[in-house]
Formats: structure tokens, sequence, C-alpha cells
């Protein structure tokens, strides 16, 4: 599965409702508000993202990736995504400019969705992901389904928060076979350490089983 860092940092962001106000004053003189930094990434270069297979450049494409926005601020599409080289996505993949996720709202939940742009020539395998949010927009609950050629695979992340802070987030993943003749669990437990209000260490455990 594609990790890509920046892009949920952007989603989050983007969840976040930025409020401003202004003191009322007894004077009769013109109150001026003070501007609100709404944090928005418009684009970036796909180099600076970090992905779990090798990652080809390739010059036919753009190679950035682009957002687009509702008039809630919340990031509606996603365009650029990686198209994986091999049948099994671990050999490695380049950025594809018509590649696209699209992103809806609803119920404090936040649906992704892979698609590719009409009249190309490949049809994009099911990749869908379901980020739940609390009272806080912070993300509490990610699902995840990819398939492949050869295999499937689902995984769920819990996150747990302390004081507003990340505490620890488990993440369990199932990767099956197409045709169902194995199946391996993978189980990650991550919990974050902090000195003075800053992130210092994160210890992971590991563990893998086949079923």
């Amino acid at each position: 599965m594609i990790k890509n860092n920046l892009f949920y940092l952007a989603l989050l962001i983007s969840l976040i409702t930025n409020l401003s106000c202004s003191k009322d004053d007894d004077s009769a003189e013109q109150v001026i508000e003070q501007p609100v930094d709404n944090f928005y990434i418009e684009s970036y270069q796909s180099i600076y993202a970090q992905y779990n297979i090798y990652f080809f450049p390739n010059l036919a494409f753009s190679g950035r990736i682009s957002f687009e926005y509702d008039e809630h601020n919340r990031i509606t599409k996603r365009h650029g995504d990686i198209l994986h080289m091999s049948s099994n996505g671990v050999v490695g993949g380049y950025l594809d400019d018509s590649l696209y996720i699209d992103l809806t709202y609803a119920n404090n939940k936040v649906y992704l969705e892979k698609k590719a742009s009409p009249f190309i020539d490949y049809q994009t395998p099911e990749n869908e992901t379901i980020i739940e949010l609390d009272e806080n927009s912070k993300m509490i609950l990610k699902t995840a389904f990819q398939e492949y050629f050869s295999f499937t695979k689902r995984d769920t992340t819990n996150y747990t928060y302390n004081d507003g802070k990340l505490r620890s987030f488990i993440k369990t993943t199932y990767r099956v076979s197409s045709n169902g003749d194995w199946m391996v669990r993978y189980f990650d437990e991550s919990n974050l350490h902090y000195t003075n209000d800053n992130l210092d260490s994160i210890v992971t455990i590991f563990l893998k089983k086949k079923i």
C-alpha cells in the first residue's frame, strides 16, 4: 500500500476549522481583524513524499500532486497517484497524472476512492479508504482495501490521543491470495513518546503470521 504521509497531513489540516474573532470595543474606532492563516497545500513534487516501493521518475508526466478544495476548505480531489509496474505491487511504480483520488464527507467520515481519468488504456484496481474522525476532527480510525492482481489487502489502523497528542496507533493488515490458498496477517503497534511537549521517539512492535 502506498504510504503518502504528506497527503494525509494535508487532509487532516484541511479538516480543522480555523476560527477567528475580534474583541468588542466601546470606542468608535474601527476594529481591524487579524488575517486568518489558512494552511493549504496546493501541490507538491512527488519526490518529496514517502512510499514503501521504489519510485521511478517518468518524464512523460508532471511528477506533481495537486489538490482541489470545497467551500468548507476540505480536500475533495487529489490529482496524481502511483501506477505500479508489476502485478504484485512490490517492484516499483511512477506517478501517473491520469490517476486521482476522490474524497467525500459524511457523518464524521471521509471516503477516499482511487480512480482513473476516462479513455485511458488500463483499469484501476479497487482501492478504497475510510477515515473516521472524532469531534475534534482528529483521525481515530482508518480502514483500507486494496486490490492487486495476485492478492488483496485489507488493513485497519486505530489512533489513540491524550492531552491533544497522538499517543499510539495500532495497524492490522491481512493479505489474501486471489485464489484463497494463503493469508498473512501483519500487526504493527507504535507508541509515541514526548519530552517537553515535543515528540522525541516512536517505538514500534512488528509481528507477522501466516494463517
